[in-house]
């Protein structure tokens, strides 16, 4: 994708709740494209007032360059009607992109997606996700764009602002995200799933470190309340 196009603004409002499986399913897709720069695709979930909670996503084919842009919506629309088969409390909430910019082609596919929610209906998510890790983690931002209109209600652009997004992570998601995790470690990115008692173990352990460094913080607290400097003067 090329530059940046639009501004940007904090949105104190609206926050995206983020699901480790979107973020996973985002980095997959991208790691196997075929060439392209970026990997597109749909975001689903349900939608309140000021959350938008994104459980599951799935990848479109596509092909853009500064002239053209190839977006398959009878795939996205295939794959929507499944998805919603056996989701049906979830909707479709907006799109991701492997690119960490935004541009004309942004806009363009995200006007799709607004037509396909409903143009009355509040903007799309766009969830954006640095899986090139090129600022040394993997950046995650959402965001929601407004009209600029002219008074014919013709459209003159696009404005797109960031919104406050935090990772949803149920206890089953934290005990796979904790098995990828020990994978970093070994050269063949593998590990072996820990018996039931053995997780135990190893929470029980954690939270007994934990405890050890609160007491020992408490412990320095009570010690420097109690030292007192015109009593130890000789």
């Amino acid at each position: 994708m090329a530059e940046h196009l639009f501004l940007a603004l904090d949105d104190p409002i609206l926050t995206a709740r983020v699901h480790p499986v979107v973020a996973l399913t985002i980095l997959d897709h991208h790691n196997r494209r075929d060439g392209d720069d970026c990997v597109v695709g749909s975001l689903l979930g349900t939608r309140s007032d000021n959350i938008i909670e994104i459980k599951s996503a799935f990848g479109i084919p596509h092909t853009e360059t500064d002239e053209d842009l190839k977006f398959d919506m009878e795939y996205h629309k295939n794959m929507l009607d499944l998805h919603l088969k056996a989701n049906p409390e979830e909707t479709l909430v907006g799109w991701y992109s492997s690119a960490s910019i935004i541009d004309e082609n942004s806009a363009i596919i995200h006007d799709l997606y607004w037509k396909e929610i409903g143009d009355d209906s509040p903007s799309p998510v766009h969830l954006t996700v640095d899986c090139e890790v090129y600022g040394g983690r993997m950046e995650i931002t959402p965001f929601i764009a407004d009209r600029r209109e002219t008074d014919n209600q013709q459209t003159l652009c696009r404005t797109f602002y960031p919104i406050n997004y935090e990772i949803d992570t149920s206890d089953t998601e934290q005990g796979c995200l904790a098995a990828l995790m020990k994978t970093k470690n070994t050269e063949s990115l593998k590990t072996r799933i820990d018996a039931e008692s053995e997780n135990l173990t190893s929470s029980l352990n954690s939270l007994l470190q934990m405890l050890t460094v609160v007491t020992n913080y408490v412990d320095d607290v009570v010690v420097s309340k109690s030292f007192n400097p015109i009593s130890t003067q000789i």
